[in-house]
């Protein structure tokens, strides 16, 4: 086991901060397709009631927030592709000079 949980196998405490996996679909925007692809962010996850909320910073420091596991992105009719939390691990422990 490499230490990711898959979502559908159970979620982390509430206002935990983890890793994530989180799954782009590919998406044409005007002239222009971008490809699937899988990324690693760290995240943080929220319950309120009884849904989950996950918020994420992406690359370019844009914040992502997902209700529940997915996003689905149109833009008007048409549906452009979607977000997808795929898993989660917890964060390592700190950096420690003292331990090799």
């Amino acid at each position: 086991m490499n230490g990711w949980i898959p979502v559908s196998k159970g979620l982390p405490a509430n206002n935990t901060t983890v890793l994530l996996t989180v799954f782009d679909s590919e998406r044409t925007i005007g002239e222009e397709t971008y490809p699937s692809e899988l990324k690693t962010f760290v995240g943080h996850i929220d319950r309120f009631d009884n849904e989950h909320y996950w918020t994420y910073e992406d690359e370019d420091g844009d914040t992502g927030c997902i209700e529940g596991n997915r996003i689905d992105e149109w833009d008007g009719l048409r549906h452009l592709g979607y977000t997808e939390i795929r898993a989660w691990m917890p964060l390592p422990d700190p950096y420690d000079e003292g331990v090799i």
